[in-house]
């Protein structure tokens, strides 16, 4: 009353709030390190949902890394984290809105901890080989196809001996190393790529299509003592130093990061651990791809890597608009 307050016109009904009625809770509440680790999300009774992000740290200033969701208007119960490597505190974001209106911010944190084990404390964002963030392998996405569990290493390398780790790829430390990815892409299609550098980063090459357009992603090029480039190539006919051109360094030895690409009809954009880093919006028509990189397949997407050995993890595509399609027989175990 002091401070001029007024009465509601009418009691205030909190179970139409969304700010009382949205949670968002971790299961299980206490995960340990390699357990599947997911929100449970609780809405208004027959809500639909007109926009969802959700989001996760592991350091202080660090990255947040966004969690890739299906587009739909149905409510979902349930969104997987993935899977957390180590011990680690990890702090979440929850952005909702209804068509309604009604829109909701919502943070919450919890540990991957060792029954019986110290708790993990807060720390900072480090970049000294062997300390990097928790590396999170994240579930499906909706309608994905996995890609790795595609590739024969012998059929499909075309340039470099790649290799296997258990279910994991090696790139050989080799310039213009690169593996065709038995696999043409739906029309619209979000990529993720869960990478590892087990050298010093030297460049991240992801082959992208639309339209019929072969073009590339680079990711972390320290070319000539600069500062690491990233760009798409090529973008009217010009590589790295189009207008595409970031200078930030992204990736780093022993790491593992998140990428993520997104293709539709009009606009490519790039994340990596959660911040955008490439966007670019215009006619296919002024993408194409330099004769260094190509591959036998003109409709396959594929992998390169520039004197430096990359492990990845996960290399998923998950469809937009339209459909893709496997291009050669799935390797037998």
């Amino acid at each position: 009353m002091r401070l001029g307050g007024t009465a509601l016109a009418q009691a205030f009904d909190r179970s139409k709030d969304l700010f009382f009625t949205f949670t968002a809770v971790p299961e299980p509440p206490a995960p340990e390190p390699q357990n599947d680790v997911q929100l449970r999300l609780r809405w208004p009774p027959g809500a639909s949902v007109k926009s969802l992000r959700v989001r996760f740290q592991t350091e202080l200033a660090g990255p947040w890394c966004d969690v890739v969701i299906p587009e739909t208007k149905a409510a979902p119960d349930l969104i997987a984290l993935g899977q957390f490597d180590r011990i680690t505190p990890v702090s979440y974001r929850v952005d909702a809105a209804l068509p309604d209106g009604r829109e909701v911010e919502l943070w919450g944190y919890f540990q991957v901890q060792q029954k019986g084990g110290p708790r993990p404390l807060p720390r900072e964002t480090s970049e000294k080989p062997g300390l990097r963030p928790a590396a999170v392998l994240p579930e499906p996405v909706a309608d994905a196809t996995e890609l790795l569990p595609l590739i024969d290493v012998l059929r499909d390398r075309v340039a470099g001996d790649w290799t296997r780790d258990g279910s994991s790829l090696i790139s050989p430390k080799q310039f213009g190393a690169r593996l065709e990815l038995p696999y043409e892409p739906p029309a619209e299609y979000i990529q993720t790529v869960v990478v590892e550098p087990l050298d010093e980063p030297q460049g991240l090459i992801l082959g992208q299509r639309l339209n019929g357009r072969r073009f590339a992603a680079l990711v972390h090029y320290p070319a000539g003592g600069r500062q690491a480039r990233s760009a798409l190539e090529n973008v009217d006919g010009r590589n790295v130093g189009n207008a595409t051109t970031v200078e930030r360094a992204v990736l780093a030895k022993g790491r593992v990061s998140q990428i993520i690409v997104t293709v539709r009809k009009n606009s490519v954009t790039l994340s990596c651990d959660g911040r955008l880093l490439l966007e670019w919006e215009g006619d296919a028509e002024s993408l194409s791809l330099s004769d260094y990189w190509k591959t036998p397949d003109d409709t396959a997407l594929f992998l390169g890597a520039y004197d430096c050995r990359l492990k990845f993890h996960r290399v998923a595509v998950a469809p937009l608009a339209g459909a893709g399609r496997v291009l050669k027989s799935v390797p037998r175990e």
